[in-house]
């Protein structure tokens, strides 16, 4: 798995990218409450590198994620 050898190499950007990709995944397969988890290390972790596309994405995920848990009001700021 990719996040592994990522953590593993201590590579933190591949890291946020394949949690910001789990996300996705579990969001896709209606179980928001995972993505979420996934998005939030995703920005946690990419605010701390120089990827700021990456970031944006996360953050977007992030967003959509909190969006299929109807939390409206947080998915807009």
């Amino acid at each position: 798995m990719a996040l592994g050898y990522y953590t593993q190499a201590l590579e933190t950007t591949g890291m946020g990218q394949s949690l910001t990709g789990l996300s996705a995944v579990y969001l896709s397969l209606g179980q928001p409450a995972r993505s979420l988890a996934c998005s939030q290390a995703a920005v946690a972790i990419l605010a701390e590198t120089m990827a700021t596309a990456e970031y944006a994405i996360a953050v977007y995920q992030w967003g959509l994620s909190h969006f299929a848990l109807q939390h409206g009001c947080r998915a807009e700021r």
